[in-house]
């Protein structure tokens, strides 16, 4: 009798611990958003593990043969769980898990704007440093520095350190 009872009561703490780890996968999916394919897919890795669990307790504590005391005790143990302890795990769980997410969102955010801006100057320097090597794509349609357009800018710049706007026209 003794050896049933201590069996019965291991059975309603695999049963608590099973819906546990249900609830840990709730918590996921309520602080994260996934697809229903993930989900699905979430739950039948679940039902597996939870058979798998099963079978190896059922196997060590009773040779494998299926007891009604077992099974009452695992689902008495997830029924517990279930209506006492499990709605103020989740409703914590999720917060705390959304709360770190929101965290460590910041870093990845400010690193994805790095990243923008790097990417905005390499593309610059790419296309700085493209020009010279193929001398077809060069400026195409202007007009080549000659003499006159060379004192023209000395002229102009002479006359910006000088004070005068650059808006205006020289004469």
């Amino acid at each position: 009798m003794s050896h049933e009872l201590t069996a019965f009561a291991r059975a309603f703490f695999h049963g608590a611990v099973l819906v546990w780890v249900y609830d840990c996968l709730t918590i996921w999916r309520l602080a994260r958003k996934s697809g229903r394919v993930a989900v699905d897919l979430r739950d039948l890795l679940f039902w597996i593990f939870a058979a798998l669990y099963s079978f190896r307790y059922f196997y060590t504590v009773s040779s494998g043969s299926l007891r009604a005391y077992l099974f009452a005790g695992m689902f008495l143990g997830a029924l517990a769980w279930k209506y006492s302890l499990s709605p103020i795990y989740v409703r914590f769980g999720t917060k705390v898990l959304k709360t770190i997410g929101r965290i460590l969102n910041i870093p990845r955010n400010v690193l994805k704007k790095l990243r923008k801006r790097l990417k905005f100057k390499l593309e610059k320097c790419r296309i700085r440093l493209y020009r010279p090597l193929h001398p077809e794509i060069r400026r195409k349609g202007k007009e080549k520095r000659t003499e006159r357009t060379v004192k023209r800018s000395r002229r102009t710049r002479q006359k910006s350190k000088a004070g005068v706007p650059e808006g205006k026209k020289y004469e």
